[in-house]
C-alpha cells in the first residue's frame, strides 16, 4: 500500500491488486500439483468466459513477442513448448492473477523441451471421478502431462487420451477446454464404466519408478528455482562415470543410450533431457531427486549397474478370452441394430483397436450393419417430420392463417426445422398443394 499526494490530497492506492482472481493453484508443493493448462482452464471459469476469449483480451496484448495476434493465440492454444513462449506466458499469468507460484511450472527453464510433455491431454478417469464424489475442485495435475508417464500410480490403471464418447484426442488446452470434460463433444471424462477393466502393467516396476520419481521432482520445485540444475547434474553424472569402471562410451552402452545423448546430459552448457535422465538413474539404482538436487558422496557414487534399462516403448500385457470375444462380436451379428465396437470393447476388458486388429471381417460387417440401421432409422424419422410438416401446414390453414415457415417451426415446437432443407422442400410442396402462392417474406 503507498500513499500518493496530489493537489493537497492523501490518496490510498494498492499496487498489489491483480487484474485478475489470485487463484490458488491445487496441490501445490505435492505430486498432484496441478498443470498450467488446467490453471488457464479455471481462470476462465472463474470469470465465466471461454479460454479463448481469456487468452484473446487479457494476454496475448501483455506477450512481450514478435508476431502476430493470430499466430501467438495458436502457439498459446497448443502449449507451443517453446521456452520463450513458456517464459512469457508464465510471466503474463503472474502479472495478471499476482500468483507467483505459476513460475515454478515453468519445467522448461529446467530440462530440455524435447519430448518432455506430451502434444495431447490425458488422465485417469478414476482420479476424476474421485475428486467429483468427494466434492473437490476438478483439476489436471501437472504429472499426467509427461510424455513418459504412462500410468496412474494410485489407480494402476494407463493414463486416457481418447475421449469414451466421440473418441477423439485433444490439445493440451483449447478455446473451449473445461477440466474433466472432453473439449469436443462435452462428455464427463471420469465416467470409469466407459472405460476399459481390468488391465495388467507390464514392467510395473520401471513405470512406478518413473512415477515416483517424477511426483518427487514435482514437489521439489520450490528448490529446483533455487539451484544451478545444469552444473549440479553435470557433476553428479561425471562422479558416477569416474567411479565406474569404463569409458563414457562403454557406460553409455550398458545403459543403452547413445554416446551423443549421454554426453549432453554431462554438458553443462546444455538443459538435461528428463527423459534420459531417467533411463540412466533407473539403471544405477538412483533417484533423480538424488542425482539432480543433492552433491553426491563419494560412497553413494560407488555404481554398479543394478537393472537393465526400460524399453523405450513398453506395451500393456493384457489378459483377453479370445473366446468371449468372438461370442459378443457374433451375437452383435445376429442383433438387428448391433452396439458399437467400443461398447463391445468395454464389455470384454479390450481396446477397439484390438478387436479391429483379431477379427477385422467380424469388425466390418457389425460397423456396416449398424451404420445402415441407423440411416434407415434416420431416413425413417425424416420422412415422419416431413409428414408433421404437411399436417401442421394444413392445420395452420384451416385457421384462417398463411403457413409461414415461422408459424410452421413455432407450432411443431422446433425453432431449428428450416436448417434441413429436405423440410424445406416439404413445406413448398404443402403450402403449393393447398393452391397457395409461396410467401418467403413472412418468416
Amino acid at each position: 500500500m503507498e500513499i500518493i499526494q496530489e493537489k493537497g490530497c492523501n490518496q490510498l492506492v494498492n499496487k498489489d491488486v491483480s487484474q485478475l482472481y489470485s487463484l490458488k493453484l491445487m496441490a501445490m508443493s505435492s505430486s498432484l500439483s496441478e498443470s498450467l493448462p488446467s490453471y488457464i482452464m479455471r481462470l476462465a471459469m472463474s470469470h465465466s468466459v471461454t479460454v479463448g476469449s481469456l487468452i484473446q483480451y487479457e494476454i496475448i496484448p501483455k506477450l512481450k513477442l514478435n508476431g502476430k495476434p493470430s499466430n501467438l493465440y495458436n502457439k498459446i492454444i497448443r502449449m507451443s513448448s517453446s521456452s520463450m513462449l513458456s517464459r512469457e506466458l508464465n510471466r503474463v499469468l503472474t502479472e495478471l492473477s499476482g500468483n507467483n507460484d505459476l513460475r515454478l511450472l515453468n519445467f522448461i527453464n529446467y530440462f530440455s523441451k524435447s519430448k518432455t510433455f506430451k502434444n495431447s491431454r490425458t488422465w485417469c478417469p478414476h482420479c476424476l471421478e474421485q475428486f467429483k464424489l468427494e466434492g473437490r475442485i476438478i483439476y489436471e495435475p501437472l504429472i499426467w502431462n509427461f510424455s513418459i508417464v504412462e500410468f496412474c500410480k494410485k489407480h494402476k490403471y494407463p493414463l486416457q487420451k481418447k475421449c469414451p464418447n466421440c473418441r477423439q484426442e485433444m490439445h493440451l488446452i483449447t478455446p473451449t477446454s473445461i477440466p474433466g470434460y472432453c473439449s469436443k463433444c462435452r462428455c464427463w471424462l471420469g465416467d470409469t464404466n466407459s472405460y476399459p477393466k481390468n488391465l495388467h502393467i507390464e514392467e510395473e516396476q520401471w513405470h512406478w519408478w518413473v512415477y515416483d520419481n517424477i511426483a518427487e521432482l514435482i514437489s521439489e520445485l520450490p528448490r529446483i528455482s533455487q539451484i544451478n540444475l545444469n552444473e549440479l547434474i553435470a557433476n553428479n553424472l561425471k562422479k558416477i562415470m569416474n567411479y565406474y569402471p569404463g569409458s563414457m562410451r562403454k557406460f553409455a552402452q550398458l545403459v543403452e543410450l547413445p554416446y551423443g545423448s549421454l554426453y549432453a546430459l554431462v554438458n553443462k552448457d546444455v538443459r538435461p533431457n528428463l527423459n534420459l535422465l531417467l533411463r540412466v538413474g533407473y539403471c544405477i539404482g538412483l533417484t533423480i531427486k538424488l542425482i539432480a538436487t543433492e552433491q553426491l558422496m563419494l560412497d553413494r557414487a560407488e555404481i554398479i549397474l543394478s537393472r537393465q534399462p526400460a524399453k523405450k516403448h513398453t506395451p500393456i500385457n493384457r489378459t483377453i478370452d479370445w473366446e468371449l470375444c468372438e461370442q459378443r462380436l457374433n451375437a452383435a451379428i445376429l442383433d438387428s441394430f448391433p452396439p458399437s465396437i467400443h461398447e463391445i470393447a468395454i464389455q470384454v476388458s479390450v481396446w477397439s483397436e484390438t478387436l479391429s486388429r483379431h477379427f477385422p471381417e467380424k469388425v466390418r460387417d457389425i460397423v456396416a450393419k449398424r451404420r445402415e440401421f441407423i440411416r434407415r432409422r434416420s431416413l425413417k424419422k425424416e420422412l415422419e417430420e416431413q409428414e408433421e410438416i404437411e399436417r401442421t401446414v394444413i392445420k395452420i390453414y384451416h385457421r384462417g392463417k398463411y403457413p409461414t415457415r415461422r408459424s410452421v417451426s413455432h407450432e411443431m415446437g422446433r425453432e431449428w426445422l428450416f436448417k434441413k432443407k429436405s423440410n424445406y422442400v416439404a413445406w413448398e410442396k404443402a403450402v403449393l398443394s393447398l393452391g397457395l402462392k409461396l410467401n418467403y417474406k413472412k418468416f
